[in-house]
């Protein structure tokens, strides 16, 4: 089948490239991608295996007349692209009687029939959140994923099974509503914030005297948490907590069972409509796979997954300025207070209630991005 990709960054222009190559027979003459500037486009387009172009998505949609539309441009600008490459595109061919093209966008604040509603006729979409897995140096990391789909109300089952077969390299795939879509993504970043707490973690360890690396971190995390909660997921990778000191064991297990917790009283006030039993599942992969991450990682790889995956108005961006204004700080001065007094603190009282607070602040700026 013909795809176009409308937004060619790191989800749509890297990481579903084994989903295209499971429903075209060659990248090269079934798939385009199109992206917003023609910035670094000559840079780009030798890092993917299809064509590339820029600023002419609407034009390239007429030409390659495409059975799917791939749409992951910056969420904050999605709405602006939408309405002047894919809306012209599909109501020339309703007027014209012509088959429409499937839509797979990957906006979190926009769902499935957001595009049948704007277009005043069904055309069959779905909204993917993927779980962003793939090997974490060199361990294959696929049975943590957890990818996210909601479908618009009159998408068929072969839609249904395309959808699956582009997202069935990403790990488990979960149809949901999109509701729960928001809900449950909004746990995503939060977990994902674990990598930038480990470097403060690093840092303010330094700043005293002590040295602690991010790997250390992830690895002691996971095992408090495994330790701790008999649901978790099946080790795919060894972790423990020796080599650290008493202080920070001490702090990484409470730490983490606080961090835990505020996952769990969130998802418990979520009107979801499927069981908590099965959310806590979906949110044990994506924990996991977020402090399997943190363990075997550098930090500058760590960096560069944030840079990746926090997009332009997206929810990890969001996120990781929430952390930023309200957990950083308090989380370097615990660490400080914890290497002082080489006893547990009560840092983490409050801690519970911010990552709370800061998971529904994520999946509020998602609501509100539609």
């Amino acid at each position: 089948m013909k795809i176009v990709i409308i937004g060619a960054g790191f989800l749509g222009g890297d990481y579903l490239i084994p989903g295209y190559q499971l429903l075209t027979s060659d990248l090269s003459k079934e798939v385009r991608a199109v992206k917003g500037s023609f910035e670094n486009l000559e840079e780009r387009e030798k890092e993917l295996p299809f064509p590339l172009s820029a600023g002419n998505g609407r034009e390239i949609l007429k030409q390659f007349q495409p059975q799917m539309i791939v749409f992951s441009p910056p969420p904050d600008q999605a709405k602006e692209i939408a309405e002047n490459t894919i809306f012209p595109y599909c109501k020339e061919r309703s007027e014209q009687n012509l088959s429409l093209p499937e839509i797979v966008s990957a906006i979190p604040g926009l769902s499935a029939d957001w595009f049948s509603e704007k277009l005043k006729f069904p055309i069959s979409a779905a909204k993917i959140m993927p779980s962003m897995a793939e090997p974490i140096a060199g361990v294959e990391a696929g049975a943590l994923g957890a990818s996210f789909v909601s479908l618009s109300q009159n998408a068929g089952e072969d839609f249904r099974q395309r959808v699956q077969t582009l997202l069935s390299k990403t790990g488990e795939v979960f149809f949901l509503s999109d509701h729960d879509v928001i809900s449950l993504l909004a746990v995503k970043i939060s977990s994902h914030l674990w990598s930038n707490a480990a470097m403060d973690i690093c840092d303010a360890a330094q700043s005293c005297g002590q040295q602690i690396s991010t790997q250390e971190i992830g690895s002691a995390v996971r095992f408090y948490h495994r330790e701790r909660e008999v649901d978790a997921q099946k080790s795919v990778y060894p972790c423990g907590e020796d080599g650290l000191p008493n202080w920070a064991r001490h702090f990484l297990d409470s730490m983490e069972n606080a961090w835990f917790s505020g996952l769990r009283q969130y998802t418990a006030k979520q009107e979801l409509s499927i069981s908590l039993e099965e959310a806590e599942r979906i949110n044990h992969l994506s924990y996991e796979m977020n402090l399997l991450n943190v363990q075997l990682e550098s930090r500058e790889k760590l960096l560069l997954n944030i840079k990746h995956h926090a997009t332009s108005g997206g929810l990890l961006e969001r996120g990781c300025m929430l952390y930023e204004e309200t957990l950083s700080g308090p989380l370097r001065r615990a660490v400080e207070q914890a290497i002082r007094s080489s006893s547990p603190n009560e840092a983490f009282l409050f801690l519970q209630d911010e990552i709370d607070g800061i998971t529904k602040a994520v999946r509020r700026h998602g609501i509100n991005l539609k």
